[in-house]
């Protein structure tokens, strides 16, 4: 199947998974089309037009190219959703506190004090050569 529809279908997943009322009637329905075609698709038996991938992407308040960005995690497209049903108050409240959890600039490094080893802490001799590409006898 097209790598395109694949991305979309796992996108409508991840939707669909993010709003439990949502039925593959009301998605296929959606579409142009009806539950059973919705399952097929669903399935990845066959690959579906941009008129019908716009419908699902409408039916969850989302357009087209929303079904084809590059965001990893599932949970952006929540966050990106409920973004765009704010006001510019909740966006701007967002906003601020996206910026005070994530600033623009990272905070300085400090340089870690190290603690002295005692023998209780002092790594195991054995394990110094796994890692060296060094062979040990009878392993």
């Amino acid at each position: 199947m097209g790598q395109y529809d694949d991305h979309a279908r796992r996108r409508l997943r991840a939707w669909m998974a993010a709003h439990p009322r949502a039925t593959l009637a009301a998605v296929g329905q959606a579409a142009g089309h009806n539950q059973p075609w919705a399952s097929r698709y669903f399935a990845g038996e066959f690959d579906t037009g941009l008129d019908a991938l716009a419908g699902m992407a409408a039916y969850f308040g989302q357009p087209l190219t929303a079904l084809f960005d590059g965001r990893p995690d599932p949970r952006e497209d929540e966050i990106v959703m409920r973004f765009r049903g704010m006001d510019d108050a909740q966006r701007q409240i967002v906003l601020d506190l996206g910026r005070k959890f994530v600033p623009d600039e990272p905070p300085p490094r400090t340089r870690a004090i190290s603690k002295r080893r005692t023998d209780e802490s002092a790594p195991d001799p054995t394990l110094a050569t796994l890692g060296s590409g060094r062979r040990t006898r009878g392993r």
